[in-house]
C-alpha cells in the first residue's frame, strides 16, 4: 500500500465512525455542516462510499467534527476492533 492509499483507507475509516454518529444523533450531513462551519460538499467529498473518489479528512476537519459531536477525537479515529472499548 503507499501512502495515499493508508491515507484514504483511515479517512474511510473515520467517514465510517462518524457516519456511525452522525445516525446515533439522527443528524444529516447538512446538520454537521452547520455546526462545524464546514461546507456541505466538503463532508459529503469526505462521506463518499468509494475510498478512491472521497477527499481525505484534515486533523483540523477531525477537530471540528469531534468538537460538534462533543467527543473525543479519539471516537472518530478508532479502528472497527476498539469500537466497543468506548461503550464499556
Amino acid at each position: 500500500m503507499t501512502k495515499s492509499d493508508h491515507e484514504r483507507a483511515a479517512s474511510a475509516r473515520y467517514s465510517s465512525n462518524i457516519a456511525a454518529e452522525l445516525a446515533r444523533r439522527r443528524w444529516s450531513q447538512s446538520d454537521l455542516a452547520i455546526r462545524t462551519g464546514m461546507k456541505l460538499e466538503a463532508i459529503r467529498r469526505r462521506m463518499r462510499a468509494n475510498p478512491r473518489s472521497a477527499a481525505v479528512w484534515s486533523a483540523r476537519e477531525l477537530e471540528l467534527v469531534a468538537h460538534a459531536f462533543g467527543v473525543p477525537m479519539e471516537t472518530l479515529t478508532r479502528r472497527p476492533d476498539s469500537a466497543g472499548d468506548a461503550d464499556s
